[in-house]
Order: C-alpha cells, then sequence, then structure tokens
C-alpha cells in the first residue's frame, strides 16, 4: 500500500481547492493508499471518515511565507510520496515528491503580482519544485510551454491534467430553487456573472468599466460577481472604490463564496457569463458555465482559447471596456449566435466531465 502526504492547505481555494477536492474525493477511496493530509483539521476532517487508512495532521502555515518552510517540512511523516498541489515546496524536504505548477501568471506581468520580490520568490520556488519533483504536472498545453520556457525544463517531464468540471453543474435545478437563489442573493434583473477571485490578472476593473458602457447605452443589467475576495493579492478593495466611482454600486453585487448548488442556481439564472481573464493555467468557471447551458463571453488569451474551443465568444480587446460592451450588445443582437453558443458550450463542457481526468491524476501519483 502507498503512503502519499498531500499539502491540503489550499482544500477551501477556488480553483486549487477544486481540483484538490475532486483529487482527495477519488484517492481516500482508492485501498491502494494510505493518505495523510496536512491542512485544517476542521477543512479536512470528512476525508479522515474511511476507516485507518486517511488521517489528518493539523498545519496552519500560511502559504509564502517563511513558517511554512519549516513547519511544513517537519510535519511531513515518512512516506512513500510528498504531492504538492501548488508550487511551493519546502526548499529543506528532500523525499520524493509530485508537484503541480498550476500556471506562472504572476511572472506573466509584473503588475500581476504584488511586487518584484514577490515576482523572484515565485519563479526561485518553481524552478526549485520542477527540477527536483520526480514528475511535474500542469493544467494546460499552454501552462506546459510557459513552465518549460522559464525552468529549461524539457516539455516530456512535464505532463497535463485537465481539471474535471463537477457533476453537480450538469444538472438542472427546479425553476423554483433558480428563482428562490437569485431573489436571495437581490439578482432580480438581468445579469451578467463573473466566478473566480478578484486578483489583478482577472481584468475586472475592464468589467466593471465595461457595465458602465452598457449602462450608457440604456442596457441596465446587474453585474454579479462571486469567488473569493480574500486571498493574496486581491484586489477586491480597488474594485470596490472603482464601482463606487462610477456609481455602480446598486448594479454590481460582490457575492463572494457561495455553496455549489447555489452557485449553480446563479450560474442557470445568468444573462451571460463574462470572463474578462488576461492571464489563466486552466480557467474551469468558464466551462462551468456552459454546462450550465449559458453562453460565455471570453478574453482571448492564454489557456482560455484552449479550454474553451469555439464554444465561447471571444472579444477583441481584452483591456478595452468599450470592446467588451461592444461584444455584449452584439451577442444582444443576434439570439441565434446565443443558441449557437449555449449548444456548443454544453458539448464543450461534457469534454471535460466525468472522472477520466481526476483517475489520470491518481494513476500518476500511485506510479511515480
Amino acid at each position: 500500500m502507498k503512503h502519499i502526504v498531500i499539502d491540503a492547505r489550499m482544500i477551501t481555494s477556488s480553483g486549487i481547492g477544486r481540483f484538490l477536492q475532486q483529487l482527495l474525493d477519488a484517492l481516500v477511496h482508492d485501498v491502494r493508499f494510505n493518505v495523510t493530509l496536512l491542512g485544517d483539521r476542521v477543512d479536512l476532517q470528512r476525508y479522515a471518515a474511511d476507516g485507518n487508512r486517511v488521517r489528518v495532521i493539523h498545519c496552519s502555515a500560511p502559504l509564502y511565507s517563511i513558517r511554512e518552510q519549516i513547519s511544513v517540512p517537519l510535519a511531513i511523516p515518512t512516506c512513500d510520496l510528498f504531492y504538492a498541489p501548488h508550487y511551493v515546496v519546502p526548499v529543506l524536504y528532500r523525499g520524493p515528491y509530485v508537484v503541480t505548477v498550476n500556471d506562472v501568471v504572476h511572472l506573466e506581468r509584473a503588475d500581476f503580482a504584488p511586487g518584484r520580490i514577490a515576482q523572484l520568490y515565485a519563479k526561485f520556488m518553481i524552478r526549485n519544485a520542477v527540477r527536483r519533483g520526480r514528475r511535474v504536472v500542469t493544467l494546460s498545453e499552454y501552462s506546459k510551454k510557459r513552465i518549460a520556457a522559464l525552468t529549461g525544463m524539457k516539455g516530456d517531464h512535464i505532463e497535463v491534467v485537465y481539471p474535471a468540471v463537477a457533476p453537480i453543474f450538469f444538472v438542472p435545478p427546479d425553476d423554483h430553487f433558480v428563482d428562490t437563489v437569485r431573489a436571495h442573493y437581490g439578482l432580480n434583473q438581468a445579469y451578467l456573472l463573473f466566478v473566480g477571485n478578484a486578483k489583478r490578472h482577472k481584468n475586472l476593473e475592464t468589467l466593471v468599466r465595461a457595465l458602465g458602457t452598457l449602462h450608457r447605452f440604456g442596457l441596465k443589467y446587474t453585474l454579479a460577481i462571486v469567488g473569493e475576495f480574500r486571498s493574496i493579492r486581491s484586489s477586491i478593495g480597488e474594485l470596490r472604490n472603482l464601482v463606487s466611482e462610477l456609481n455602480l454600486t446598486d448594479s454590481v453585487q460582490f457575492l463572494g463564496r457561495i455553496p455549489d448548488d447555489q452557485l449553480v442556481a446563479v450560474y442557470r439564472g445568468a444573462h451571460l457569463f463574462v470572463f474578462p481573464s488576461l492571464a489563466e493555467g486552466f480557467g474551469l468557471p468558464p466551462l462551468e458555465a456552459m454546462a450550465c447551458g449559458i453562453p460565455v463571453l471570453a478574453a482571448p488569451m492564454t489557456a482560455t482559447p484552449e479550454v474553451c474551443g469555439n464554444a465561447a465568444e471571444y472579444y477583441a480587446k481584452p483591456e478595452d471596456p468599450e470592446s467588451l460592451a461592444d461584444a455584449v450588445r452584439a451577442l444582444d443582437a443576434s439570439p441565434d449566435r446565443r443558441l449557437e453558443l449555449t449548444s456548443l458550450g454544453s458539448q464543450r463542457a461534457r469534454q471535460f466531465g466525468g472522472s477520466e481526468s481526476t483517475q489520470h491524476m491518481v494513476e500518476l501519483l500511485y506510479s511515480s
């Protein structure tokens, strides 16, 4: 039986957390593994219900901290393999490990990171993690190429494992539940939807300014923003100030993190899902929206075209609010195109549904 230790401190994060949850749901039921999870005991307790094969070691060291460089290696018991779902593999750890480098977003542009020191730290940690890892996993061919370019590592050392769209997004809730959830969150008018964090590379400033442009044309949409607002590098404060400055306070709803069943209802009730992100390692929300039958409008940047294919509408100038607003108006003027996107999106989302990618990751860990 293989003993694997997993750094699960990011289990509640938006992107990495979703990937990690799917992996743990499979691993804890695979009798080939003994699993030790490092992280918050409360967040991880549900995974430890499977007899004696799964245990939790409490570890609260903050990400990107000096403390994690000391406490995480000390917390890792003797094992066959350590799995890090993020590139912050402790420098002092000398055992065998597999690492997932989800993206190199904060190295794409200087303003995507908190500062120059943070960028240098990230570059060092990614290179260190990739060069010492037994296997390296990433989430898209785009990210694979960027990681190889950054580290000088040959591409055959890096394996792409696409995340999966969770089954819940394919199951339509009843209309009454959708109406109830919309009313609960004050989404009584037609609304545009964004799901993700509020970091600068998500380009939410462009989306908010585009909303203002749409209002000037008489299209009084609400904008619903769902996701984690307290994460490192969050620009939520600046975004709220911009909303106030543009007199859009009554038209922008910051919903924060919401339960998945309610998230499905919020997707289903949306007029359009808008994903203006400038940098992604993968990006599940557009696929979740497609699974829920909602047309997607996106910026054609980094991994997004790889993920969405021809099932999304792309607008020409990613950081131009006018370009984004024009694309929304064009879709509104073309019901046939909206129906086509809905159909293409449903097909695209199903390509990323099921358990194949999760099982791929399980087998990769077992063979490493």
